[in-house]
């Protein structure tokens, strides 16, 4: 099930099928010219990577209320302390539609392909 409460934003169809790629859970990077077109946070200069995957909702019956794809967003610290590694890795939960449209709930500290803080060490390779 999804989170409970309001999301953090919502995405299009459109924007939905460009991250999630053919669907499935295959990890996807999502290029740099897609994040400008996402809502903010993704697209800020210290914005190192984003990842997403999910299932096509077309393909994979989706009732409402369940979550379908996930987005990891990459970043650098603006002010780590001594003992953090550089990057900080934020987890996003996308829901199935709700008339036409995504809802994305976080940022989490869990639930990403990384850890929450990590030095890169633990990022699977995807490409």
């Amino acid at each position: 099930m999804i989170p409970s409460g309001t999301p953090n934003f919502w995405i299009t169809e459109a924007n939905y099928f460009q991250l999630t790629g053919p669907g499935f859970w295959k990890i996807n990077e999502v290029p740099q010219e897609r994040l400008s077109q996402l809502p903010s946070p993704f697209h800020l200069e210290k914005t190192v990577g984003v990842f997403a995957s999910g299932i096509n909702p077309r393909a994979v019956d989706a009732p409402e209320g369940q979550k379908i794809a996930g987005i990891d967003w990459f970043r650098l610290e603006a002010n780590p302390l001594p003992t953090e590694p550089p990057l900080n890795v934020n987890h996003f939960v996308i829901g199935s539609p709700v008339s036409g449209r995504f809802p994305v709930f976080g940022p989490y500290r869990s639930g990403s392909i990384a850890a929450h803080w990590t030095d890169g060490s633990d990022i699977p390779k995807y490409y």
